[in-house]
């Protein structure tokens, strides 16, 4: 069965929540099979969004949303590719332009924030989320972001662990240890599963503050990276 919850982790780890294909599929099964404490976790999260009131349908901007779907479906597609490629110069140089192309496109929709649900949807605002967490050529933008992110977290329109993940983008890209320690950096090309995580603050308190952002351990974490990061080469 497609786990839905793990799409939407998945998505800000670098992939697209687009369940399109076996790829989806035997991403699911790769978590499942390596990692059960972050399947564990991941189906405790599921539980608890299920529990929650379901979104509206409707939306006030069905323009907006439908364009965030397609540059979202283009951001997943090229990562997708990049990935299968083991980061290949020609898939990243390609993916890079993709999210140079969603970038420019950002700046002229979202000039007051993030849209909010009752423009987008919940799935809209979702797409928005990482197409912003995947604009790392301007990092002015991405910080400009997170207030209004912070404050859909806050209503429940958006998990508190996006807030962490972008937290930490704008942290390091100002030259600054992460918090959450959601970041991490590839250290053998051509194997994306070689990685380490960069610096982070007061690493002896990590584990608090990432779950007081409801995000999973750093192991199981780690575990998710490397599972998504393998590609078809680690299943």
């Amino acid at each position: 069965m497609t786990h839905r919850f793990a799409r939407r982790l998945i998505a800000t780890m670098g992939l697209g929540m687009i369940a399109m294909s076996a790829f989806a599929d035997a991403q699911d099964d790769a978590i499942r099979t390596h990692c059960p404490g972050a399947q564990a976790w991941m189906d405790r999260m599921a539980a608890l969004s299920g529990r929650q009131a379901a979104p509206s349908d409707v939306v006030s901007d069905p323009r907006l949303r439908d364009a965030l779907r397609d540059h979202f479906k283009a951001d997943a597609e090229a990562r997708q590719a990049w990935i299968a490629a083991q980061g290949a110069r020609p898939a990243a140089e390609h993916m890079n332009g993709v999210d140079r192309e969603n970038l420019a496109w950002m700046k002229t929709r979202f000039a007051n924030g993030l849209p909010t649900a009752a423009q987008v949807g919940r799935e809209g605002l979702n797409d928005a989320f990482v197409l912003v967490q995947h604009a790392d050529a301007n990092p002015t933008f991405q910080a400009s972001m997170l207030p209004s992110i912070t404050a859909w977290a806050k209503q429940g329109d958006l998990p508190r662990g996006d807030v962490a993940l972008l937290t930490d983008r704008v942290l390091r890209a100002e030259g600054k240890p992460q918090r959450y320690g959601t970041q991490y950096v590839f250290t053998t090309p051509g194997d994306l599963t070689k990685m380490k995580r960069q610096p982070t603050e007061d690493p002896a308190h990590l584990a608090q503050r990432r779950a007081s952002m409801d995000l999973m351990s750093s192991a199981d974490y780690e575990c998710v990276l490397k599972v998504t990061y393998a590609g078809s080469a680690g299943r």
